[in-house]
């Protein structure tokens, strides 16, 4: 028998788990390193850090090495920067920075999505009043990211269908959860945490199911979330339910917020309703549903209407006293 063939694939092996190695340890160094200084941009809207962070990893130029995004959670918007690894093991991070999240109710909104082919980072903004949206491509080339020049323009209800094929939802994980780092492959470009392929984020005690699937409700009925805020915080992001990702308009509590998140993502979803009944030429939603949730401030109960974007990627809920809560992520399963 040749012993040669065997040696050799033995040496990949070795010389793969060593860049696998040096590569998770060139990332953990960064989120165990953080500062809200690391994100700060000129150009950029007013953040009010809330001091969490979160990660994912994703393969953003197909070279199947996962570069590291990393999130400074803010009160209304939150910037995100991309790192990638030299070969000697540093962490380089190009100066762009990129959004999540949004103004007060009828303001600014941001969200941000990995390509499904590993062509880079999607930057979505629109405004929460018209709906007009713009979203743009941007390509990661080692210490560089640039606009690749391919930008769509369009109703935030009528997402362009080349557009949503390519956008991939990020999978948020909190920084004290290092699974998905522990599970970070070289060589494997499908498998990202933020194209929710990847290893789940390990939930944290009393949040969650206590068996089976995340993403399925517990024996409590109860879907799994992570809070990123007070419940007494006014605004701003919130936390996660079921992966998705919760914000709370200018006068609506987070606490309040997680609780009619929990109940729009238990909930099945009918037709979108029009999102203007007076005009039969208006677009409709993606989905539509009512609910009912109860404010942990005021110990009351408030109805709500949720309306689903038309690409089912994020959803909007409004009611009680002026309450507005966002959802973000792939909501599609919800639809009947």
């Amino acid at each position: 028998m040749d012993g040669g063939s065997t040696s050799a694939s033995d040496a990949d092996a070795s010389k793969n788990k060593q860049e696998q190695d040096n590569l998770r340890n060139t990332y953990r160094s960064v989120i165990s390193n953080l500062s809200t200084d690391d994100f700060s941009d000129a150009d950029g809207p007013d953040i009010e850090f809330t001091g969490a962070f979160q990660y994912a990893t994703a393969d953003l130029n197909g070279d199947q090495t996962p570069e590291l995004l990393v999130k400074a959670v803010g009160k209304y918007f939150s910037p995100v920067r991309a790192y990638s690894a030299t070969g000697e093991g540093k962490a380089v991070s190009p100066d762009k920075v990129f959004y999540e999240g949004g103004s007060s109710a009828g303001g600014s909104r941001a969200g941000l999505h990995t390509a499904s082919d590993h062509t880079g980072l999607l930057q979505d903004d629109w405004m929460a009043g018209t709906g007009m949206a713009n979203s743009s491509l941007w390509t990661f080339k080692g210490t560089e990211i640039t606009e690749s020049g391919r930008t769509w323009d369009y109703r935030i209800d009528q997402v362009p269908s080349d557009l949503a094929a390519l956008q991939s939802d990020i999978d948020w994980i909190d920084t004290s959860d290092s699974s998905a780092l522990d599970n970070l492959s070289i060589g494997q470009a499908n498998e990202d945490a933020a194209s929710g392929s990847g290893p789940a984020p390990t939930m944290p005690a009393g949040e969650g199911t206590t068996g089976g699937n995340v993403g399925s409700a517990g024996s409590s009925g109860i879907l799994p979330q992570s809070a990123t805020a007070a419940a007494s915080q006014i605004g701003g992001t919130c936390g996660t339910v079921d992966g998705i990702t919760v914000s709370a308009g200018d006068s609506t509590s987070c606490g309040f917020a997680m609780n009619v998140a929990q109940q729009a993502l238990s909930s099945s979803w009918g037709p979108g309703r029009s999102a203007d009944p007076s005009d039969p030429t208006a677009p409709t939603w993606g989905g539509s549903t009512t609910l009912a949730a109860s404010s942990p401030e005021t110990g009351q109960s408030y109805t709500l209407q949720c309306d689903m974007n038309s690409d089912g990627r994020g959803a909007h809920c409004e009611g009680g006293n002026g309450a507005l809560v966002n959802l973000s992520g792939s909501l599609t399963h919800l639809l009947q």
